[in-house]
């Protein structure tokens, strides 16, 4: 009863009157809570007690762990990883890359860099004597790095490796216009040679930008590019761009809180806690990372949660603890009081949020380590505001606001009837709302609460989201009765240094040399047969193995395939020809000009062996042809691999197009091989690719994210319904929170799919699928030449 509560507020100010009238700011006794608030807070949870109770422990406590884990966030930054590599299980990627590492082991962790050698004005030739000294200080390095790390492997290459004119074609190594030559080096980067190698790869750029440096005007432009090149240049992006990212966007909700706050020291309370959340989850994760690839956009999705929650949190426990003071409150039940009922809500979203990002464990990698991050993030962000920041603030309240005089300590000994009323009414929750009954916010509240503008003004604003959320719906695809997938969108820019020099590089590489030799990530397809030899099949008696790839058959098997690709990609933009291959068992084009040209195995195997060829002959080309022999076939000679080269961007909307058409051609070629009476009975081809990869991973993501959304969706509002113990709470949530996610995501598939406002120019809302770079079929050379090394990851 309101009189009941007067009396009751009245005791508690006269016992409290003598704690405030010594100092309002803070308790004389640091070990336990003043008397009137130890009265009044006896219904707070137990929780808040200990926390106020044990703040210096909180105080000196996370400022340590930060100390000890700043070491472990910072090797984070070193091994995190640009982007994935692998598909996932079950894919047929994945499939493909088991049997490629099954046969070709040492293959499996090869790595292609290059270095360009250009003249900056217009010349005869880039092949001079000049680029020659320039070749072997590159040669002298890398040959450095092999005797170092015999593990390594290394193989080099370059203009001057082949003559002008060899006897397979034309040296691959120049541009068609003769302005560029080319170096290309293959390595082995097992995991034990990764640092060692981006170490590596960063000297070679500083010795490039020295060369560089002391060239002419009129001299050569000398760039790097390659694989681990552009994964080195990737992290090196990321690692500066960080910084400057948070540094860009931190002003606006900092300015956002500092007008909510309104209090400098209150705006300097909020700021402290953020290194060291950033610093404890960085360090946590870290472990993470030791046994699973953490991408660097994780990193930055951990960044930006940090900033939000951080200034989401201190907003809503800070200005609750102002009000708190305002009404007269002392340090330590203001303290309390934020904690159990401020604290409760701040509880409450953590444990949301980590569901929400929890439920992405249930995606591939990397998406599913994107979980692990966030939700670590999550919940290092609420302890640190639920014990660190009330523990700052009890041990010094100077950062906070002072305490308003209580008009309630005016009250006699016995509970006086006098100002009894107004104690309670100024206590009350009309009272502490009061001061917020003003401006534009308010205003708008008043009348869109109030009938009929509660009801019409909803129904305006669906109605006018509707087709954001029509856009969504269109992209999920009905996968079985009670399977749904959504079709994702992907974007190549988030893999690749797209401002860095070394981008550049390879697109220049890409549109100036032949493909054999220019395309870093070319498609694999592998030829090989049963395991284990089957009597109910016939087995080729010209080797030892089920599938001989020296055999006349395989030689003819192998050329049917390639035509077979060639015939299916036909007309399409990712069209293949003839030189788009690299194989030991055809070359260049057949007379007719539509198929390949298929080679001997007997011709293949003089210029490999024989005598007079390898010394005296054809003495370099046996020897490329060897060293390419012996990279495209296994060991047992049961498996050869075929090259691929694609001229069109590996990640894109074509390339899945073509990684499609593959792998249905070689189905169909699987197929017909199943057949007994066929050559070869049980040849197989398969294949994968960056792209395949990829495409994989979108494919198993799609299939998997509507169960997780909905797992997501169903965990939350039901917690938030038991919560609060209200059964409409979470009907409320679905429409106010579900529905707009779908206005989020049609949006994202308007702008980002459809292009809808690609004409402003904006970079930052141009269409995925969007060129991004030079054309990459805009060749005029026919790739003729045939380099020694075609290794690449």
């Amino acid at each position: 009863m309101p009189g009941s509560r007067s009396m009751a507020r009245g005791k508690e100010a006269l016992v409290h009157d003598d704690w405030s009238s010594d100092d309002s700011d803070g308790p004389r006794s640091s070990g336990s809570l003043s008397p009137g608030s130890r009265e009044a807070s006896q219904e707070a949870p137990c929780v808040a007690r200990a926390i106020y109770k044990l703040r210096w422990v909180f105080l000196l406590g996370w400022p340590a762990l930060t100390v000890a884990l700043a070491p472990c966030a910072y090797l984070l930054l070193l091994n995190a990883q640009p982007m994935t590599k692998k598909a996932p299980e079950g894919t047929e990627s994945t499939a493909a890359m088991q049997i490629f590492e099954q046969h070709f082991p040492d293959l499996a962790e090869v790595r292609r860099e290059m270095v360009v050698l250009r003249c900056r004005t217009h010349c005869k030739s880039a092949a001079t004597d000049m680029s020659r000294g320039i070749v072997e200080q590159i040669s002298d390095l890398l040959y450095r790095f092999q005797n170092s790390n015999p593990d390594a492997g290394i193989v080099v290459n370059s203009y001057f490796t082949f003559s002008e004119h060899h006897q397979l074609g034309e040296n691959p190594m120049i541009s068609a216009d003769r302005q560029s030559i080319l170096l290309l080096w293959v390595w082995r980067v097992p995991e034990r040679l990764k640092k060692v190698s981006e170490e590596f790869v960063t000297t070679m750029q500083v010795a490039i930008d020295e060369m560089n440096d002391m060239q002419p005007s009129h001299g050569l432009s000398i760039s790097l590019t390659g694989l681990m090149t552009l994964d080195v240049a990737l992290q090196e992006t990321l690692i500066e761009e960080i910084p400057v990212h948070e540094l860009s966007t931190i002003w606006l909700p900092f300015c956002i809180l500092a007008y909510a706050l309104r209090s400098p020291r209150m705006l300097l309370l909020a700021m402290i806690p953020m290194p060291i959340e950033i610093l404890i989850s960085f360090g946590l994760v870290y472990f993470a990372s030791l046994k699973t690839v953490v991408l660097f956009y994780a990193l930055m999705m951990m960044l930006m949660m940090c900033t939000s929650l951080s200034f989401d949190y201190a907003l809503f426990m800070l200005t609750r603890y102002a009000e708190e003071r305002a009404a007269g409150e002392p340090v330590d039940r203001a303290i309390v009081t934020v904690i159990s009922q401020g604290g409760r809500v701040v509880v409450v979203s953590g444990i949301v949020l980590i569901i929400a990002w929890g439920s992405m464990a249930g995606l591939p990698v990397p998406f599913n380590t994107f979980s692990l991050s966030s939700c670590t993030m999550i919940a290092v962000c609420v302890l640190v505001q639920l014990t660190f920041v009330p523990s700052l603030l009890a041990i010094m309240p100077f950062l906070g606001p002072p305490a308003a005089k209580r008009r309630g300590a005016s009250l006699d000994a016995g509970g006086g009837h006098g100002n009894g009323h107004g104690s309670a009414e100024e206590h009350s929750a009309f009272t502490k709302a009061q001061p917020h009954m003003q401006g534009i916010g308010f205003w708008l509240g008043r009348y869109l609460t109030a009938f009929p503008l509660n009801i019409i003004v909803p129904i305006i604003i669906y109605t006018a989201m509707m087709p954001l959320t029509l856009r969504m719906s269109k992209n999920f695809e009905i996968d079985g009765m009670f399977s749904f997938k959504f079709k994702m969108g992907h974007s190549f820019a988030l893999g690749i240094p797209r401002s860095r020099e070394e981008w550049s590089t390879a697109l220049e590489i890409q549109d100036s040399f032949p493909s054999s030799v220019g395309i870093m990530m070319p498609m694999l397809i592998i030829g090989t047969g049963p395991s284990e030899p089957d009597s109910s099949r016939q087995v080729i008696t010209d080797g030892s193995t089920p599938i001989d790839v020296k055999s006349e058959k395989f030689f003819h098997a192998n050329c049917q395939m390639a035509n077979a690709l060639i015939e299916a990609t036909s007309g399409k933009p990712y069209a293949l020809g003839a030189d788009s291959f690299v194989s030991g068992t055809f070359h260049g084009e057949a007379d007719d000009g539509d198929a390949v040209k298929c080679l001997s195995p007997r011709l293949i195997n003089a210029v490999r062996t024989n005598y007079i060829t390898k010394h005296w002959l054809l003495r370099k080309t046996s020897a490329n042809l060897q060293q390419l022999w012996d990279q495209i076939v296994s060991g047992n000679g049961d498996a050869m691999l075929t090259f691929v080269f694609p001229v069109t961007d590996p990640f894109s909307p074509d390339a899945f197009s073509l990684v499609d058409d593959v792998r249905s051609t070689l189905r169909n070629q699987n197929l017909a091989a199943q057949d007994p009476q066929a050559p070869i009975p049980g040849l197989t081809f398969t294949m994968f690719s960056p792209g395949s990869v990829v495409m994989d991973l979108i494919d198993v993501t799609s299939r998997r994210l509507p169960q997780t959304f909905m797992a997501c969706v169903v965990l939350s509002l039901l917690l938030i319904g038991f919560w609060f113990k209200a059964v409409l709470i979470p009907f409320k949530l679905l429409l106010t929170v579900v529905v707009p996610i779908t206005w989020t995501y049609g949006a994202a598939l308007y702008v980002y799919e459809d292009g809808v406002i690609s004409w402003l120019g904006f970079p930052g809302l141009s269409p995925t699928s969007a060129s991004t770079g030079p054309s990459l079929c805009s060749r005029s050379r026919s790739s003729s030449g045939w380099p020694s090394t075609t290794r690449s990851s």
